[in-house]
Formats: C-alpha cells, sequence, structure tokens
C-alpha cells in the first residue's frame, strides 16, 4: 500500500486514504486504510455484518499490518462520522435520520 495522506482521525485510529502499490488508478481505485494499535477484528466483523448495506457503510477488502500497526482496507467513503458530527457542533442528529438509516 502507498499511504497518500490522513482523511479521518479518531481516537484509536488514523484512516488513509491509500493506493495499491503496483496498480494503476484505473486497475484499483483509492481506498480507505484505518491504522491504529487496538485490535480490528471486532470491527472487521461489524463491516461484514454490514456489507451490503447499500452503500451506506465501508466494503471490508481486508485486514491489514503495517509497520507494527494493525488495520483495515476499506472502500472509500465520504467523510469521517466525527468530521461531520463537528461540522454540526456535535448536536445529535434529528431521529427521521436515524430510522431511514436503520431501514
Amino acid at each position: 500500500y502507498h499511504l497518500k495522506q490522513p482523511v479521518g482521525k479518531g481516537t484509536h485510529a488514523v484512516v488513509w486514504l491509500c493506493e495499491v502499490r503496483g496498480s494503476s488508478a484505473s486497475e484499483s481505485p483509492p481506498i480507505a486504510l484505518k491504522l491504529g494499535p487496538a485490535d480490528v477484528s471486532s470491527e472487521a466483523a461489524a463491516l461484514q455484518c454490514l456489507d451490503g448495506g447499500r452503500g451506506l457503510f465501508p466494503s471490508l477488502l481486508g485486514q491489514v499490518r503495517i509497520n507494527g500497526q494493525k488495520g483495515l482496507a476499506m472502500s472509500l467513503h465520504g467523510p469521517s462520522l466525527y468530521f461531520v458530527q463537528r461540522a454540526r457542533g456535535f448536536r445529535p442528529f434529528p431521529m427521521a435520520f436515524a430510522w431511514a438509516l436503520a431501514e
């Protein structure tokens, strides 16, 4: 993997815009690589359960280990939830929005 730039940050991990080394953009679109010191197996299992969520959630492409950090390779989606929450002043989302996501 070739890490290009960070696109998100949380308490325990950083999400990087990433390219698969040795492939062109037409062969392999950019992906998100979430790296951190914590075990990622439970998050990987949750993403597998959410697979097929009409594109609302990233697709898990695999688990990785880079420079001793564990991580998840995922399809690239929009801004991180943290950035969305920060932009909204950390106000709760309307209940109708939550129900629409759950359907």
